[in-house]
């Protein structure tokens, strides 16, 4: 039997379909249904491929745990290219500032 490989980007196209209406991500006051996701995703997506990033790519990215993470993380899987999150407030300070 073969191994499958699903994206984080698979997942949400294949909830999309399958849960549009229900409620999927709550950040504050934002608050994203299932068929809303993929839009938000696909234009962080272009953004990216925009400024040149392509399959294989890393980006890291300096945030809170918050909504936004969460669709970058989605773009970067639909480019086929990967997402790290460095918080601020993470008590080990060599993580943001790369020493």
């Amino acid at each position: 039997m073969a191994i499958r490989e699903h994206s984080i980007y698979d997942c949400i196209l294949r909830n999309a379909l399958n849960l549009s209406g229900e409620t999927a991500l709550v950040s504050g006051d934002l608050r994203l249904t299932f068929s809303e996701i993929p839009i938000h995703v696909n234009c962080l997506a272009r953004g990216l491929l925009n400024t040149g990033f392509e399959k294989g790519d890393r980006i890291a990215v300096l945030l809170n745990n918050c909504a936004e993470y969460a669709l970058l993380l989605a773009a970067c899987s639909s480019c086929r290219g990967s997402c790290s999150l460095f918080e601020h407030t993470n008590k080990c300070r060599r993580n943001a500032y790369g020493a």
